[in-house]
């Protein structure tokens, strides 16, 4: 019955309100900001009633609030099943891991064998206080260690945030400790100032650290904006010298039926059968087509063009229909990716081949390469962004991107989610 006093009730809100907050800032969301807000708050008034009508101190009890959470979120969320089981089971760790500490530093005897509701207001709203900024806490380190991947965040980055964060919660309960011994109005002033104090460093922490890798980002994705900029002018280059070839063809075919025409008027028809004959020998080369989309297309053409003037043999196994679900810059992005990194592995090697396999598989778009393995490369900071932004591409198509020397070869696969198959 203790979720039905006032502070419990309000205090257990803004707790699980974090839960929303993390779980909607790391997945994406199934329906409108609306109704996933309305469904998560249907979610907690679940929640309330179980808690009031279930024994207490019941196996049950403990067991139930993980399991309406995780439901709650795999239906308003889209993400894998056990990624969003691991987020659920590390809140619910860190929620009892909170009360433990509070129930150590905080708790009086008279408050473990009364309980905190027959307390005084004052006692429970100090409670939940401490409750609230300890979770947001343990919260805020969790949340950096999960969204750190999706940041490219360096691993000496995600320790440095973490321990700082954990640094001041220890200091947090130093200074509550403080206060519990000499409970002065002078001393809790200054201790607020301190908690408080805190509090704004951990978020402007966190905030910095969050705006300053998404800038990074950003510079990241413009540069490869920008090389794919490149690249669609490469191809237009080319599309315009294909052009005035077909623009020569006819005019040579023109003159070439004239002179038949001539011939035949005269009577020449050996002569217009040798002619025939000739032309037959050098006859245009015709291009055939890689595959039926025609972005990828076009932008295989030019890395095929590409590596053949490097010496490098591409072989091409793509088998990808007009609309294959994934948006064409993004796809232009993955396939560009992948052949920059292995046409510049595979500079300077001699009988050096590249094999790319794409195709449809299940509702995926599968793209596999192999290549021989580069030589070492010196350390430059702007290296890496290709793997970046395939990572990227792979969580926003819930899908992977698995990369690795296998012995003298390389081997990339990136594997993403259609999400508007076309037929």
């Amino acid at each position: 019955m203790a979720y039905y006093y006032p502070i419990p009730l309000i205090g257990n809100f803004l707790f699980f309100l974090q839960w929303f907050l993390i779980a909607n800032s790391l997945f994406e969301r199934r329906f409108s900001r609306a109704v996933t807000w309305l469904g998560e708050l249907a979610a907690f008034g679940l929640n309330i009633f179980l808690g009031s009508v279930l024994p207490y101190m019941s196996m049950i009890r403990a067991l139930y609030l993980p399991a309406l959470f995780f439901l709650a979120f795999r239906v308003l969320l889209r993400g894998r099943w056990y990624s969003i089981l691991f987020l659920v089971a590390a809140l619910w760790s860190l929620l009892y891991t909170a009360e433990l500490l509070i129930a150590n530093f905080i708790y009086t005897p008279e408050i473990l064998a009364g309980g905190l509701n027959s307390q005084s207001v004052y006692v429970q709203l100090r409670i939940y206080i401490v409750l609230f900024i300890v979770s947001g806490m343990l919260n805020g380190s969790l949340y950096l260690l999960i969204r750190g991947k999706r940041l490219h965040m360096a691993p000496k980055e995600l320790i440095l945030c973490s321990s700082f964060l954990l640094c001041q919660l220890f200091s947090v309960f130093c200074y509550i400790r403080e206060l519990t011994l000499t409970p002065h109005y002078d001393t809790a002033a200054y201790i607020t100032v301190g908690i408080l104090s805190a509090l704004a460093l951990d978020g402007f922490l966190i905030h910095y650290v969050i705006t300053a890798n998404r800038r990074q980002q950003l510079q990241s994705e413009n540069a490869m904006l920008a090389q794919q900029i490149s690249a669609q002018n490469c191809r237009y280059a080319e599309i315009t010298a294909e052009y005035e070839a077909v623009r020569r063809m006819r005019h040579d075919i023109a003159k070439h039926l004239r002179a038949m025409e001539a011939l035949l008027e005269k009577g020449s028809a050996d002569e217009a059968g040798q002619y025939i004959t000739e032309l037959r020998r050098n006859a245009y080369p015709v291009d055939t087509a890689i595959c039926e989309n025609p972005v990828a297309d076009a932008l295989l053409c030019s890395y095929r063009e590409r590596s053949a003037r490097q010496g490098t043999c591409l072989e091409l196994r793509v088998q990808l229909p007009a609309h294959t679900g994934i948006a064409d810059t993004d796809l232009v992005c993955a396939l560009g990716n992948l052949l920059d990194n292995a046409l510049e592995a595979c500079a300077g090697q001699a009988d050096a081949r590249i094999t790319l396999s794409c195709a449809c598989v299940k509702g995926f778009v599968v793209i596999s390469l192999e290549n021989p393995v580069g030589t070492p490369r010196p350390e430059d900071p702007k290296r890496g962004v290709g793997t970046r932004i395939l990572n990227h591409l792979a969580d926003k198509y819930h899908g992977s991107y698995r990369a690795g020397a296998e012995g003298e070869l390389f081997r990339a696969r990136l594997t993403l989610e259609a999400k508007e198959m076309i037929p």
